[in-house]
């Protein structure tokens, strides 16, 4: 028989490194097309400039989520303590 961990951790787990994988290769993808555009310095400068501000967003609102999550579960480990 297998140990499995509950479902909820098992799959939020997945979710925040997914969601952290997916931004990362975002980012690394948008850069290097970026790079390899044929447009002015100034251009491709604004337009990273605009691609890390929106990854920065995104990253700040995943630790957000993640921040709720945790408190949750610390709620929930407490009234089930007490």
């Amino acid at each position: 028989m297998h140990n499995h961990t509950s479902d909820s951790t098992c799959h939020g787990t997945s979710y925040s490194g997914l969601t952290f994988s997916f931004l990362a290769g975002s980012l690394a993808g948008a850069t290097v097309a970026l790079l390899l555009a044929p447009q002015s310095g100034k251009d491709t400068r604004e337009m990273m400039g605009r691609k890390l501000n929106d990854t920065a967003d995104s990253a700040l609102a995943m630790k957000g989520r993640l921040v709720e999550r945790l408190n949750d579960t610390a709620d929930s480990a407490l009234a089930m303590k007490g």
